[in-house]
């Protein structure tokens, strides 16, 4: 029997059957890189991995890209919601201080003037 000294690194695995199994690093990152890459098992199964880094990276990054492009969009209406909601705002402070928010004249009686002047308004 000749004992054999193994200097590089192992990585365990585990094969469709179930078993765990160790492989060189070597091995699973070319397996990892590469579709066409098989490995068999010490049960004599084949397998490969499905996905390669490169595609699993790539996958994350389109996902990333759809989030990142959907939180634009919300900041985007978020912030034109903050406008209508300012312009409201000012347009309330304005009625409170007796200006016509249709007209933009001032009355000491601002819900009399709305009522007699502008009445498709109230409607």
């Amino acid at each position: 029997m000749t004992a054999l000294n193994y200097t590089e690194t192992l990585t365990v695995v585990h094969c469709t059957c179930g078993i765990a199994f160790a492989i060189p690093e070597s091995l699973n990152r070319l397996a990892l890189d590469s579709e066409r890459v098989s490995i068999y098992c010490p049960r004599g199964h084949q397998w490969h991995y499905t996905e390669t880094t490169e595609k699993k990276l790539k996958r994350a990054l389109d996902r990333e890209a759809a989030v990142r492009a959907e939180l634009d969009q919300k900041e985007a209406s978020l912030r034109a919601t903050k406008g209508a909601l300012t312009k409201a705002n000012k347009r309330i402070k304005r009625a409170e201080h007796g200006v016509c928010p249709h007209c933009n004249r001032s009355f000491v009686n601002l819900q009399r003037h709305v009522k007699t002047k502008h009445p498709e308004c109230l409607a």
